[in-house]
């Protein structure tokens, strides 16, 4: 089930340019979630490098989770 947030209880909206060019965070940039210009000129900067074919990303920015211990036997190939 997924969750439906406000964009006033989200943490950081993430522009991220997508394309087999970009890796390493390149491009990347967070964003307040009130601050819509701020949102549009990193979009804006982003379609003046890209290649035909990339596109970008807006999402929300999800803080990673702590992965749990791994626990019962080991299984070696």
């Amino acid at each position: 089930m997924y969750k439906v947030y406000f964009i006033s209880e989200l943490l950081q909206i993430v522009v991220k340019p997508s394309g087999p060019d970009y890796y390493a965070s390149f491009g990347v940039t967070f964003h307040a979630p009130g601050n819509v210009e701020s949102v549009i000129d990193a979009v804006n900067n982003l379609l003046d490098v890209i290649h035909d074919g990339d596109s970008i990303l807006v999402e929300t920015f999800v803080e990673p989770i702590k992965p749990r211990p791994v626990t019962g036997k080991q299984c070696f190939i």
